[in-house]
């Protein structure tokens, strides 16, 4: 599995140092997508952004934001809007693994973006379709709690984009692995331009599921 390299680090150390060494190896690899771990797990952190590249010519990304944020945030307490946001993204997480071939790249705020494919075993060629399905996940979910909350102001826009991305640790403190390129561009661009409540996708995914069929668009 993911944290099968750790075997070979443990060797010789107690069972604490066991028990530590594999939870250090297991908050790194929360950090990476599948299969980049082992590469940071000999460097310190403030290392980490001295790596080469990775370049992932054919994958997914997915964004979404809460459209009127800041109305929403003026109608509740602060202490129940991050009761309310930990909601969401529990509930787009879970979608997420149902899915599968998903890796969140970051949450800031009212913002969320993943990568669909593009990285070791789950580089799959249904990467746009399993996008889209996400995309529609997250509308169900948001849209779920924002009837059983009767919020009618929490409403969500996703974008979603194929392409190729750029993947890379930025920063000394506190080191973050991102994603750049076209494909991050495009699902920006989709999000602010979808309708509230809705997902609009980039011409090259619309593309692959036209080819695929099985969906039903507007």
């Amino acid at each position: 599995g993911e944290l099968g390299w750790v075997e070979g680090l443990t060797e010789g150390i107690g069972r604490e140092g066991v028990a530590s060494q594999a939870q250090n190896a297991q908050l790194i690899c929360s950090l990476f997508p599948p299969g980049k771990a082992e590469a940071f797990v000999n460097d310190g952190p403030s290392h980490w952004w001295r790596r080469a590249h990775d370049q992932l010519q054919d994958c997914s990304v997915v964004q979404m934001d809460i459209k009127g944020f800041t109305a929403l945030s003026s109608t509740i307490a602060a202490s129940e809007l991050v009761h309310l946001i930990n909601a969401v993204f529990t509930g787009i997480d879970e979608a997420a693994e149902c899915i599968g071939g998903v890796w969140k790249v970051e949450t800031i705020g009212d913002c969320y973006k993943a990568v669909v494919g593009g990285f070791g075993s789950e580089a799959s060629g249904d990467h746009a379709h399993r996008a889209v399905a996400l995309a529609c996940a997250i509308l169900e979910v948001v849209g779920g709690i924002a009837r059983r909350l009767r919020l009618k102001v929490l409403t969500v826009r996703c974008g979603v984009s194929t392409g190729g991305v750029t993947g890379a640790v930025v920063g000394r403190e506190l080191p973050r692995y991102l994603v750049y390129g076209q494909a991050c561009e495009e699902a920006s661009l989709m999000e602010r331009s979808a309708r509230s409540g809705g997902a609009l996708l980039a011409p090259a995914t619309w593309g692959r599921l036209r080819r695929r069929g099985g969906w039903v668009t507007e």
